[in-house]
């Protein structure tokens, strides 16, 4: 080996060394960079997790389910909260749960917490640690309103909204607020007075529907929470607010928690009141020639959004009779909306939505 080939090795050798121990320093002043992928990766997920509602399951998640309930509704809601422009539209009456983005098994997983929630009450209920301070600038009529979707048919009567489902011929849900006053009222008699709702553009069920079915016309919003106007105490009676209910169960148990909502109007002195059938978990039975569905559940949600104490509750119960207490069915908002794909109570800010709808405490309503 010559004496120039010897020097070109040594620098050779020198220069692979420099560069070895360069970037073994780097890696080891810097050595997130040893797993940098993991790293950025795992901190670009909690970005996109933290601080967006839509991205905790609740919001948009919850609204695509409603989008594919409700497949053929269409509508708008003012930003009052109050005026609703009705659109049509036609679709044949699949009652199968296939669209629905909760399935049979998903559904089914839960009926247990459903029959007996309270068996799990322990694990749900909380003592608020921080007390929550109600939004004055929210009106309660339009918190009451659930999330709107574009295919809602959304029907204003005196003193209640509705949503309706021409699919199942039957409201999605039905809000409303609640006083103490209204609930003490005792102004307009009951009517009886069952009729189609022409406001409906599709058309509601008819009187014929459930004539011989078997089932009664059973409110959604309760007749006696609309004693305090007599046009309101009719507006009850449209089929728009009916939904095929046991007899048994209509006169019963589901009539045990309509009396209990307006004591809960009575004490709190005014409540926040959505209701409805649970219409995710077909196929159903039908009655009458436009197919009404015969729900298998009901819910109510129920929000006391007044100091000194802000508070929720949920019910679902099964559309049978029953002798067991009301409570045995109470849950979370949050279990109402899994099981209906309806946001509830949106516009409470983020910190509040959480607290009030993801536990509950029968204690605080008794």
């Amino acid at each position: 080996m010559t004496k120039t080939t010897h020097k070109f090795s040594l620098r050779f050798f020198g220069l692979v060394l420099f560069f070895t121990f360069a970037l073994l320093f780097g890696e080891f002043a810097h050595p997130e960079r040893v797993f940098a992928s993991g790293v950025f990766y795992e901190a670009s997920s909690k970005q996109n997790k933290s601080g967006s509602k839509s991205n905790s399951g609740k919001s948009n998640s919850s609204n695509n389910t409603a989008n594919s309930n409700k497949s053929n509704q269409s509508g708008s809601y003012s930003n009052s909260g109050k005026t609703g422009s009705n659109n049509s539209g036609n679709s044949n009456k699949s009652k199968g749960s296939g669209n629905t983005g909760y399935s049979d098994n998903s559904y089914n997983s839960k009926k247990s917490n459903y029959n007996n929630p309270a068996a799990s009450a322990e694990n749900t209920k909380y003592s608020q640690k921080d007390n929550l301070i109600p939004d004055k600038s929210l009106d309660l009529e339009e918190l009451a309103i659930p999330r709107l979707t574009k295919e809602d048919i959304i029907i204003k009567h005196t003193g209640f909204t509705i949503s309706y489902n021409e699919d199942h011929e039957q409201a999605n849900w039905v809000a409303y607020v609640l006083t103490k006053d209204e609930a003490s009222s005792y102004y307009a008699q009951r009517n009886e007075n069952f009729r189609e709702d022409e406001a409906v553009p599709t058309g509601s069920a008819t009187l014929d529907d459930y004539r011989r079915s078997g089932y009664d016309r059973g409110h959604l919003a309760p007749a006696a929470d609309f004693r305090w106007s007599t046009e309101s105490m009719e507006d009850t009676f449209l089929l728009s607010n009916m939904s095929p209910q046991d007899h048994e169960f209509n006169k019963g148990i589901w009539n045990n928690l309509e009396m209990e909502v307006r004591r809960y109007a009575k004490r709190f002195r005014t409540i926040c009141v959505v209701t409805g059938p649970v219409l995710t978990d077909g196929p159903y039975k039908t009655i009458g020639q436009n197919r009404v569905s015969v729900p298998k559940y009901y819910y109510k949600v129920i929000l006391d959004y007044s100091e000194p104490e802000l508070k929720a509750i949920g019910f679902i119960i099964p559309n049978e009779g029953s002798e067991r207490d009301i409570y045995e069915f109470a849950c979370s908002v949050d279990d109402v909306e899994k099981a209906t794909g309806i946001d509830f109570f949106h516009l409470l800010d983020n910190k509040s939505e959480k607290e009030l709808e993801g536990s509950f405490d029968v204690n605080k309503w008794k």
